[in-house]
């Protein structure tokens, strides 16, 4: 079964073999392969905050940037246009505000006018938004992080590190076969659809509330 096939049937996991990087962490580590003009991405911006926020305290989440989407970017306007919002996103992580920038991003990219979260149906409707074709500017970005509240130096300082974290990403989506996004694994055992994530975490977590929650909804 491929992953990539039908992005509108999401299995719930795969199994994997272990992978030596999760074995020496204490907490369960979540490898989220992501590209920010990625439409399926967008639309399931609010399934991964909400995974954070959930499981931020016990799971460690790794935005893992490949690109999809962004392969005709990188190719119009080369990788350092096209990936800036990548590396903004993962170096975000970094200070803690992935889903400040997350969210500024994500309006920007859908031409919604306030700072507010974005609804299920303006995700949606993003889809089709233009801003997808064309990589965000510096200018732009900058002023997103700095709404989102990121120190700004700090920012500058990540992005070489940025850059190696890809490659890591890279090598790692090879190994699990993973060539579509938004997809995520868990634990290095299961790889899953963003739209799903929260079911794969509670593969690791089955005692954490929201597993149980999350039991009780689907009975």
């Amino acid at each position: 079964v491929e992953p990539d096939l039908d992005k509108a049937t999401h299995p719930k996991y795969f199994l994997q073999p272990n992978d030596e990087s999760c074995l020496v962490e204490q907490k369960p580590r979540v490898f989220v392969f992501d590209d920010p003009y990625c439409p399926t991405c967008v639309m399931n911006r609010i399934n991964l905050n909400e995974a954070r926020k959930k499981f931020g305290d016990q799971v460690e989440f790794i935005y893992s940037y490949i690109p999809t989407d962004s392969r005709k970017l990188v190719d119009q306007y080369g990788a350092e246009e096209a990936e800036r919002a990548a590396r903004y996103l993962a170096c975000s992580q970094l200070q803690g505000k992935i889903n400040e920038l997350d969210q500024q991003l994500v309006n920007k990219l859908c031409d919604i006018t306030n700072d507010g979260v974005a609804t299920v149906p303006e995700m949606y409707a993003c889809q089709s938004s233009s801003k997808l074709g064309q990589p965000l500017s510096k200018e732009e970005l900058d002023k997103l992080a700095q709404k989102a509240g990121l120190d700004m130096n700090l920012l500058e300082e990540c992005a070489p590190t940025a850059k190696s974290e890809f490659d890591k990403s890279f090598s790692r989506s090879l190994a699990y076969n993973v060539r579509s996004t938004p997809l995520a694994v868990v634990d290095c055992k299961y790889v899953v659809h963003v739209a799903d994530l929260e079911q794969g975490v509670c593969e690791v977590l089955p005692d954490h509330p929201a597993c149980k929650d999350l039991r009780q909804g689907e009975g």
